[in-house]
C-alpha cells in the first residue's frame, strides 16, 4: 500500500436540513450454523458467552445508533429462517455451509437495527429447500420486514424493492433489484434459482434487467442493482467488470452495490456510473478468514443521501462508512473505524485504481460525531 500522505485531509461534516438517508448494509447472519457445527465437533462455542450474557443485539450494538437514525435500512440476509439443524437440510453432506438462523431471534435483532427490507438473492436463501425459503419470506412479511430477490416464480423473485420517501417538498423514488450471480454448479446441484413454477432466488440476467430497469426509470425510480457475487475474501474479477458495464451501460442502472465476498473490495466508475463490487458484511458471525487470505478487515455501511435541490429537484450523494468486521479482532461486534484505520481503508481503496489522483479527487474525506466516512457526489 502506498504512503497515505497522498490522501486529502479529513474535514468536519455538518449535515444540511431535510436530508433523507437510506442505508445499505452487506451480508448479515448471526452464526447459528457455525455454532451447531462446532458443537458436533466438540470445539469451543466461541459465541456462547456473548449470547448468554447479551443476546443477539450484542453483535450490532456499536453500529445500532447509526442504523436507528436512518430513514430506511436495507441488508442482505444470508440465511434461511428455520428451527432446523443444518443436518436436516436436503443438501447436508453436499454443501459445505448450510446457513439457518433462528426465526424469532434473528427478526428481533433486525428490527432493533431498524432493518426494514432484506435481500434474499444469495447463495444461502435456499439452503433448506423451497419450502423453508417460502417460510422465510412469510416470517419476514409477518414482521413487516420486506423480503425481495426471492419468490414463488421468476417474476416474483425479480420484483424490485420500491421505496418512496419525502425529501422536503419532493418525493424520492428508489427501486432496488437484488440478484445472485448465475453459477452452473449451484444451479445443477442445489437449485436455488426461481423458475416459472419453482420457489427460488433471482439470478443476475442482463436481458431481463434491461427491460425491468427501462420500465422503472419511466416511472421515475432511481435504480440500484445489488448483485451477490464473487469469491469469498477476493477482489473483483474481469467477468464482474464486464457485467457491471452491461448493467450500468446498456441497462442504465444508476448504481451498483454488491456483496458476497465478505470484505469491501473494488470501486470503479463504469459508463459514468459507480459500481461498488462488494460492501462486505453488516454483521456476519463466522470465524472470519481475513488473516488466512491476507485481506484488509474492512466492510462498509453505505448511505444514499438525498438532499433538497433547486426547484423540484433533489441532489444525491453516497456516504461510505468503513466498518471493522474481522470478528477475531472485534469480538464479533462490527464497529466504525478509527482515524488510523480510516487512512488504511482509503489507501487500500485508492491505490488499486488506474488513475489514483482522479479517484482521490472524487471522494471527500469527512468525519461527523466521531464516524469517518467518504462522500461521493452522484
Amino acid at each position: 500500500m502506498p504512503d497515505p500522505d497522498f490522501l486529502l485531509p479529513v474535514e468536519e461534516y455538518k449535515s444540511p436540513e431535510n436530508v433523507v438517508r437510506i442505508t445499505f448494509g452487506g451480508d448479515t447472519y448471526f452464526g447459528e450454523f457455525y455454532q451447531q457445527k462446532r458443537e458436533k465437533e466438540g470445539k469451543n462455542l466461541y459465541l456462547k458467552k456473548y449470547l448468554a450474557e447479551e443476546g443477539y443485539d450484542y453483535f450490532g450494538r456499536k453500529i445500532a445508533n447509526h442504523l436507528q437514525d436512518s430513514d430506511y435500512v436495507i441488508a442482505n440476509l444470508e440465511c434461511v429462517l428455520t428451527d432446523k439443524d443444518y443436518s436436516e437440510s436436503p443438501y447436508s453432506g453436499e454443501k459445505g455451509f448450510i446457513l439457518g438462523g433462528d426465526p424469532e431471534l434473528t427478526i428481533a435483532a433486525l428490527k432493533n437495527l431498524n432493518v426494514q427490507a432484506v435481500s434474499l438473492a444469495n447463495n444461502h436463501s435456499a439452503d433448506f429447500g423451497a419450502e423453508d425459503l417460502e417460510k422465510t419470506v412469510n416470517y419476514l412479511k409477518d414482521a413487516n420486514i420486506v423480503p425481495f430477490g426471492a419468490g414463488a416464480n421468476k417474476e416474483q423473485a425479480q420484483a424490485a424493492l420500491k421505496v418512496e420517501l419525502s425529501c422536503g417538498e419532493q418525493t424520492f423514488k428508489l427501486a432496488v433489484i437484488s440478484a445472485y450471480e448465475f453459477v452452473r454448479l449451484y444451479a445443477d446441484k442445489f437449485k436455488p434459482y426461481a423458475d416459472d413454477d419453482q420457489w427460488g432466488v433471482n439470478d443476475l440476467h442482463p436481458k431481463r434487467l434491461l427491460f425491468q430497469i427501462e420500465e422503472l426509470k419511466k416511472q421515475g425510480y432511481y435504480v440500484v442493482v445489488q448483485p451477490h457475487w464473487g469469491a469469498n475474501y477476493s477482489y473483483a474479477h474481469y467477468g464482474q467488470m464486464m457485467m457491471a458495464d452491461m448493467v450500468l451501460g446498456q441497462c442504465e442502472a444508476d448504481l451498483m452495490l454488491g456483496h458476497g465476498p465478505h470484505i469491501f473490495t473494488d470501486v470503479h466508475k463504469r459508463k459514468d456510473r459507480w459500481v461498488f463490487y462488494s460492501i462486505g458484511n453488516l454483521i456476519f458471525c463466522n470465524q472470519g478468514e481475513h488473516e488466512d487470505y491476507a485481506v484488509p478487515p474492512y466492510s462498509a455501511l453505505v448511505d444514499l443521501i438525498i438532499e433538497p435541490g433547486q426547484g423540484d429537484s433533489v441532489s444525491k450523494a453516497l456516504h461510505i462508512y468503513p466498518l471493522h468486521t474481522d470478528n477475531h479482532q472485534t469480538e464479533f461486534q462490527s464497529r466504525f473505524v478509527t482515524a488510523e484505520e480510516f487512512d488504511l481503508f482509503c489507501g487500500y481503496l485508492f491505490c488499486k485504481q488506474f488513475d489514483v489522483p482522479a479517484m482521490v479527487s472524487s471522494f471527500k474525506r469527512l468525519v461527523q460525531d466521531g464516524r469517518f466516512f467518504l462522500r461521493l457526489d452522484l
